[in-house]
């Protein structure tokens, strides 16, 4: 059995700050506890701190991107689940991201429901 949702801590990541704060407010909404960071280098750095049970993360970022940041992640910490997040993927990036044991990439614009179904089924 998975941990309860009111207290599963999502860490969202995206350069896009409208969509950090309505992501964030959907996943308050549904009794998850939201995590936001506009960059991969300060989610890196706070990752320790944070430490949460799903990351949504966007794959396209300046500085780091979402690949970059995955890759990191999965040096310190096999198991989290990890769901990308992408307005621009294409399927040819499909073996890196199932390298990075990254679950699915759900694409922009996106249905809050998606997200909320596949944080589900990432804390189940």
């Amino acid at each position: 059995m998975g941990l309860s949702k009111a207290r599963a801590k999502i860490m969202v990541i995206d350069d896009n700050l409208d969509f950090l704060s309505e992501i964030a407010e959907m996943l308050q909404l549904s009794d998850y506890e939201a995590t936001v960071f506009p960059d991969g280098i300060q989610a890196l750095r706070e990752f320790e701190r944070v430490k949460p049970d799903v990351v949504l993360l966007d794959l396209k970022m300046p500085h780091k991107d979402g690949f970059q940041v995955a890759q990191e992640i999965r040096r310190n910490n096999k198991s989290i689940p990890i769901i990308a997040i992408s307005a621009f993927y294409n399927e040819r990036e499909k073996p890196l991201l199932d390298q990075l044991c990254v679950r699915r990439c759900i694409n922009k614009p996106l249905n809050p429901l998606d997200i909320i179904a596949e944080v589900e089924k990432a804390l189940s």
